[in-house]
């Protein structure tokens, strides 16, 4: 407390609160509960020109918002992923494919850390941006190359032998790949320090995921994708077919008609010539 000058008048004071239990262990939990210190010391703000102070506030201020955050920055990253790849392989569905897999990468990663007990935190945050450029990877060397392939191959491979030269090119490497990574980040299991366990889980979901999605996902898409065109292209085919002979035969029928109007009409004009005959011949 600290009094007025030559007063015994208050000037200022403050008080320590604590609280506990379990929750509090979470940051979510600690951000809601000083937002509502806040709320209760703003009824008394006019009286007191009070505030509450927490040492923790700036990052408990920021994950009030973090989801909103977060999400604003996985958007924009997939979004400069996407320009990217569309710069090289230069084909809208082969890009779309790649970018889907990295958006469910993404929310495959957000939904199992909630699971493995990691709250969204900005250490999760800049786990998460970090880990899009490695679930990228192996989803974009699969479109590429199989949209490679038909250059390699032939334009009238199947989709069979385009996708064995894609994943007899890829496959291999990206379980190297993998396997090395999990191997570097497994040191970080051992350290007993949040930072090292939010990073370690999150790199070996997105490897895990980054395989998956790669290597069993994406060519899955690619070969129904590639059913789906067939049957349009079948579809389209079938239909100007059908547009080919319902022309013919209308063209067809047209010539019928004609040759049926001309003999009409030289059959009329025989029997006009015939009436003027008779006509003149009871004249004379």
């Amino acid at each position: 407390m600290q009094f007025k000058k030559n007063s015994t008048g208050l000037d200022r004071f403050f008080f320590t609160t604590a609280y506990h239990g379990k929750e509090l262990s979470i940051w979510f939990e600690r951000a809601k509960l000083l937002n509502k210190w806040r709320k209760i010391v703003d009824k008394y703000s006019d009286e007191f020109d009070a505030s509450v102070f927490h040492e923790d506030s700036v990052f408990l201020d920021l994950i009030t918002n973090m989801h909103i955050d977060t999400t604003q920055s996985i958007i924009a990253v997939l979004i400069c992923m996407a320009g990217i790849c569309f710069i090289f392989m230069n084909n809208l569905p082969t890009v779309v494919m790649a970018s889907g897999c990295v958006l469910s990468i993404c929310t495959g990663i957000l939904g199992l850390l909630s699971w493995w007990s990691i709250d969204l935190d900005p250490i999760t945050m800049a786990a998460m941006i970090i880990s899009i450029g490695f679930s990228v990877d192996i989803p974009a060397h699969v479109s590429y190359h199989y949209h490679q392939a038909a250059i390699q191959v032939g334009k009238l491979a199947s989709t069979h032998e385009k996708l064995t030269y894609c994943l007899s090119a890829v496959a291999f490497p990206a379980l190297q790949a993998a396997l090395s990574s999990i191997l570097c980040v497994c040191s970080l299991a051992f350290a007993e320090i949040y930072l090292a366990e939010v990073f370690f889980k999150t790199m070996l979901l997105c490897i895990a995921l980054c395989n998956l999605h790669g290597l069993v996902f994406l060519p899955a898409f690619i070969v129904i994708y590639e059913w789906l065109v067939d049957l349009v292209r079948c579809f389209r085919k079938k239909n100007t077919e059908v547009k080919q002979d319902f022309n013919c035969n209308m063209v067809a029928a047209y010539q019928h008609n004609e040759k049926l109007n001309s003999i009409l009409k030289k059959k009329n004009a025989n029997s006009q010539e015939v009436q003027t005959k008779n006509v003149c011949l009871m004249n004379i």
